[in-house]
């Protein structure tokens, strides 16, 4: 709904079909299957936005924010989900933002201190997820 144009990158073409099937009255999602940790992202050209959900471990979070920045450049918007959920993530992108290679524009989701049952009884040290600019 938001998008003119969506790219969808998953390793696994069984999550495509799932996503393919709840989003069936969309035309404007590409489905494209490959490992982002092991293939090139130049085929992508430019991206005015990336939604980062991925392996949840310092050096994948970094791996997916270099591509970003290295690909898509300065202005791109970079959504991440479970920010306050896994330490490791939040350390991750932190270090950009403060560093001075990602501004945050804004924090969404759950609040600071909400129980996650269904994710190994984790408790959000941050907000849920974090919106950033490449700067």
């Amino acid at each position: 709904h938001l998008f003119r144009e969506v790219t969808a990158l998953d390793n696994l073409h069984e999550r495509h079909e799932q996503s393919k099937q709840l989003n069936s009255d969309r035309h404007n999602i590409h489905y494209v299957v490959m490992d982002v940790y092991t293939q090139s992202w130049e085929q992508f050209g430019k991206m005015d936005a990336v939604f980062i959900d991925c392996v949840h471990d310092y050096p994948h979070v970094r791996s997916d924010v270099d591509n970003s920045i290295n690909t898509f450049g300065k202005g791109t918007i970079i959504a991440f989900d479970d920010y306050g959920l896994f330490p490791e993530l939040k350390h991750a992108i932190d270090e950009y933002i403060n560093n001075n290679q990602l501004k945050v524009l804004k924090k969404i989701g759950q609040l600071k201190g909400t129980y996650f049952p269904t994710t190994q009884f984790k408790v959000l040290r941050d907000y849920e997820g974090i919106i950033c600019q490449v700067i």
